[in-house]
């Protein structure tokens, strides 16, 4: 590999990283001082993604996964926009150009599997990218959950009106159940199902 190449990996995972630094901010309109981070929500989303994808008996929960691991990397580049933003921003032609930007630092081979999972995400039209969008929602709905739980009623309507938005049948599932267990539920397991020998 050459040393430009290697330069344009290591810039590409400093951006990739600056992701710890942007926080979602549709939290902090609802008066959340440290919400979470995108990079935090991505990790969050692919994690849920896999088991979504096993769930819906998908071909490739590793591709979907990855999916969600990255679908958000543009906004190191063009902030997080929220509902209120993008009434009157339409994100995205801003948000493709910002990946393909983001993505030019990488080798050949990367940043065309990079580009196609972001694409794939952004289309929505197949089962693939109908878990992952599932996943994104399924995510904001546990933040938002665990939100409500400490005290943010108005978390309530992210809960709400994102539940609505759902498409596999795992994923409504799911909805039904986050929305009925407290954030702290799996604390008070009485007896560990595994012990070591």
């Amino acid at each position: 590999m050459k040393p430009k190449e290697i330069k344009g990996i290591v810039n590409g995972i400093f951006e990739a990283h600056d992701l710890t630094r942007v926080g979602r901010s549709g939290w902090k309109k609802i008066g959340i001082k440290n919400p979470e981070n995108i990079a935090e929500h991505a990790a969050m989303t692919a994690q849920i993604a896999y088991i979504l994808a096993v769930l819906e008996e998908a071909k490739n929960p590793e591709r979907i996964a990855c999916m969600c691991l990255f679908h958000d990397n543009a906004e190191t580049r063009i902030g997080d926009p929220n509902k209120i933003t993008t009434k009157y921003i339409d994100k995205k032609i801003p948000e493709m150009r910002a990946f393909q930007d983001f993505s030019q630092q990488f080798p050949k081979e990367i940043k065309k599997r990079l580009g196609s999972l972001f694409l794939d995400f952004e289309r929505g039209k197949d089962k693939e990218s109908i878990i992952a969008k599932d996943a994104d929602m399924l995510q904001l709905i546990f933040q938002a959950k665990y939100y409500l739980d400490i005290g943010f009623k108005i978390a309530k309507a992210f809960i709400d009106n994102t539940g609505k938005k759902l498409q596999t049948e795992s994923a409504k599932t799911i909805f039904e159940v986050v929305r009925e267990t407290e954030f702290t539920e799996w604390l008070h397991e009485k007896e560990p199902k595994y012990k070591c020998k």
